[in-house]
């Protein structure tokens, strides 16, 4: 007995196959556009092309003095500090865990903190200019130590600026996801979209042995997280950008410390930025915001380097000041 099959004409089947590989493909372009861009870029380079593509990129140079005007101490805003011990990172730029006694006396807030000097925050925005500009002045931040600098949004002020940000950067919806797309955003209830997070990382700095900085800062770039060398090796040399930790024991945050060869009392780290890839293929792509008034936040939020918790912390923002600056036309 034979078993008889239906077996459909050579065109018919090569047309259901062509469809079965398109139409997802198509949705995936019309639904999530840069999803679609990121796996398509994939396949589309060629190897040579994806070598001379790096994904790093460094953050602005620090300006040499001169280049932005003088800041009258009269001009400085403070920024407020606040703890968030539930992701707070406390170890060092290199990874060295600080010592249990500072960890429990010290704190962003200034009520909790039980050090002699509290952190301090000040800044000065230059305005109007043809980006956001200004300096940081930071004392007392945990010593050695990496924080990214942000704008983000405010969606109870200013609306359009705040979509403006969260497309020229990242936006964060509730919960601890980070990686999330324009047509996430749009997609979610009004409710959900009061409670994102818009932001764009563009710079970031170290302080030194006692957790102090002056930072010259220009946004010009939407970063996406910051790198030590020994983690990753696809930074070009350029990008690497060197810091000399010293470690002293007189600072509450290395009390008992003893120099090892993973952790000497003086080391040099590089770190390097990546670029916010899915937006920006470029290494050398500059963003600029559309020339108006913005209303926002100049934030800031200690880099974790993705380490492992409870220790490595998780991105805690630590400070985070109300501004209005005006964007000049080129």
């Amino acid at each position: 007995m034979h078993t008889l099959t239906m077996h459909a004409p050579r065109t018919t089947r090569i047309l259901c196959i062509v469809a079965t590989c398109l139409i997802p493909g198509l949705w995936l372009m019309a639904w999530h556009p840069q999803t679609f861009q990121r796996i398509f870029s994939v396949f589309s380079s060629s190897p040579k092309k994806s070598q001379t593509v790096p994904i790093s990129i460094r953050p602005h140079p620090q300006a040499t003095p001169g280049t932005l005007p003088k800041f009258h101490p009269d001009d400085a805003m403070m920024m407020p500090t606040f703890s968030d011990p539930d992701n707070e990172r406390w170890r060092d730029a290199a990874g060295y865990t600080y010592a249990k006694d500072f960890r429990q006396r010290f704190a962003y807030d200034p009520r909790r903190c039980k050090l002699p000097q509290p952190p301090a925050v000040r800044v000065w925005i230059t305005q109007p200019a043809p980006t956001l500009t200004g300096r940081i002045e930071a004392h007392n931040l945990k010593p050695n130590f990496v924080y990214q600098i942000k704008l983000a949004g405010d969606y109870q002020r200013d609306r359009t600026g705040f979509e403006i940000i969260g497309r020229l950067g990242r936006w964060r919806l509730p919960g601890r996801e980070t990686n999330y797309t324009d047509r996430d955003y749009l997609d979610a209830s009004p409710q959900t979209r009061s409670q994102t997070e818009a932001y764009i990382l563009f710079d970031f700095f170290v302080t030194d042995h006692h957790g102090n900085a002056v930072h010259d800062f220009v946004l010009d770039a939407s970063l996406h997280v910051i790198w030590r060398e020994s983690q990753r090796n696809d930074a070009l040399p350029q990008h690497l950008i060197p810091f000399t930790i010293q470690r002293l024991p007189s600072h509450p945050a290395y009390a008992g410390f003893t120099p090892s060869a993973e952790f000497p009392a003086r080391q040099t780290i590089k770190l390097w930025a990546e670029r916010e890839m899915v937006r920006y293929p470029s290494p050398d792509t500059r963003i600029r915001l559309t020339p108006r008034t913005y209303q926002a936040f100049l934030v800031l939020t200690e880099e974790s380097f993705h380490d492992e918790p409870p220790l490595g912390g998780w991105w805690a923002t630590v400070a985070r000041l109300p501004i209005k600056f005006t964007i000049s036309p080129p």
